[in-house]
């Protein structure tokens, strides 16, 4: 698992970088791969997969999502190794520590929430309310 605060950070840095003008900006934002979550622990049950995630854009568990707000148990990342996404416990992909604003960084692959730590030490599972990806370097 890597450090949720370089994640956030790199992912943080990478959104003020981008905001700069540039003469190659891309007429539309890259997708990164697929997002796969589940409000259970035996996917594909009860899944959602998202297969638009785009570089550093939040996306909140709300709208058609809300079913999956506080209540995902399995994440399945099918992004480039350099990447990663953060997890938040708060809207909008806001972070800052204290109780109920945990963080989860995670790279490619499938996790079982129970299973893998927040920034604050206990499990992850029924936390997550948004997610950012950006990448890792």
């Amino acid at each position: 698992m890597l450090s949720a605060k370089l994640i956030l950070t790199a992912l943080a840095f990478a959104a003020v970088s981008s905001a700069a003008p540039s003469s190659t900006a891309k007429p539309s934002p890259d997708v990164l791969g697929t997002i796969t979550l589940c409000n259970n622990d035996s996917p594909p049950d009860d899944c959602v997969t998202l297969s638009n995630v785009v570089d550093n854009i939040c996306v909140s568990l709300t709208g058609n999502l809300d079913h999956y707000n506080k209540a995902v148990s399995f994440v399945s990342l099918a992004i480039p190794d350099n990447y990663a996404c953060g997890f938040m416990e708060t809207f909008d992909c806001t972070f800052g520590g204290g109780v109920g604003n945990d963080v989860l960084g995670l790279g490619p692959g499938n996790y079982f929430l129970f299973e893998v730590a927040g920034e604050q030490g206990g499990n992850f599972n029924d936390k997550a309310s948004s997610f950012l990806c950006g990448p890792t370097s």
